[in-house]
């Protein structure tokens, strides 16, 4: 339960985080927010964002599960999460592949389903397909 507490929080900091760099941070500063989004996958993914870019799901998979097996769910969540909003709050398009395979390594993973994951993907494809 305490770990759950833990987690909980944890994601609950950073969807915040998210939200207050998409909303309340209107600059084009281009090196603010690389250090901004370096800052999130450091913090919450201990990685730079060029590893997760420049790796496959295989490796991915295997970084989280040697930092804590347990919390390699959540991980995901947060990597697919951070990419979806990146394409869609500043509508680059440039790690839309990488955002389409995130997101299917994040469904094939885990133990239930769930509607909303599925319309991001499904919308992701989209996008891509709109290209």
């Amino acid at each position: 339960m305490i770990k759950k507490d833990y987690l909980l929080r944890q994601l609950s900091t950073l969807l915040q985080a998210i939200v207050d760099k998409y909303t309340l941070v209107p600059t084009k500063d281009t090196q603010f927010e690389n250090e901004v989004d370096e800052g999130f996958f450091e913090k919450y993914l201990l990685q730079k964002k060029l590893f997760f870019l420049n790796n496959n799901s295989e490796k991915i998979l295997e970084h989280f599960n040697n930092i804590d097996p347990t919390q390699t769910q959540a991980r995901l969540e947060i990597l697919a999460e951070l990419f979806y909003q990146e394409i869609v709050q500043t509508n680059n398009k440039k790690h839309l592949l990488k955002a389409i395979e995130i997101m299917e390594l994040l469904i094939d993973n885990s133990k239930t389903f769930d509607f909303e994951k599925q319309k991001k993907l499904q919308f992701l494809k989209s996008l891509n397909n709109a290209q």
